[in-house]
């Protein structure tokens, strides 16, 4: 007896694009190398074999790159919220430049990525003196390879501000994950109203 795509991956029945009608998600198996619509939870559309998203979990590359952008600072946010800490984003009045994401309660600033400019990397340098002046612990983490490493680093981070958190990095990467989607699915049904 072979599974459809609905019964297996009935996450996927919802990004099934209406291009393929009359065909369903029902009418397909979910290793089958058939390629098909598929609509992102962003609106964007594209063509991909079912295996390649049932089984490679491969998705749209518009909604990933979204989040991938968004990821350092809903970590951020994520692990502020389990010590019910508040973060702060682009704060520009602590010390007159702007930092990234800084968590006032343990005076901890993190900013993600390296500017390649001079002048970007001279704002670095006074960024830095600024925060020793007002002793706040500054960490830059400038490249990281996996979603696990970023989520690493930013642990690591805290621990520079003697905040020390015991937790599953996996589990914490799928829950802001699934957060992230919903959210840019409501999102986008909102823009479609």
């Amino acid at each position: 007896m072979k599974i459809s795509l609905n019964e297996k991956h009935p996450e996927l029945a919802g990004e099934w694009s209406e291009r393929n009608a009359p065909l369903t998600p029902d009418d397909v198996t979910y290793g089958s190398n058939k390629q098909v619509w598929w609509k992102g939870r962003c609106g964007y559309e594209w063509r991909a074999r079912i295996i390649d998203r049932a089984v490679y979990g491969k998705g749209c590359k518009v909604c990933e790159a979204q989040f991938q952008e968004a990821l350092p600072l809903l970590l951020m946010t994520f692990y502020a919220k389990k010590l019910e800490m508040k973060m702060i984003t682009k704060d520009v009045t602590t010390i007159g430049l702007g930092l990234e994401s800084y968590i006032p309660e343990i005076s901890l600033a993190v900013e993600f990525g390296r500017e390649k400019s001079a002048e970007a990397r001279q704002r670095e340098t006074v960024k830095e003196y600024l925060c020793r002046k007002k002793e706040i612990t500054l960490v830059r983490i400038a490249e990281w390879s996996s979603e696990v490493e970023l989520a690493d680093k930013i642990l690591q981070a805290f621990s520079a501000a003697d905040i020390f958190i015991r937790t599953d990095t996996q589990a914490d990467l799928a829950i802001i994950r699934h957060r992230f989607f919903t959210w840019l699915e409501h999102n986008n049904l909102e823009n479609q109203l």
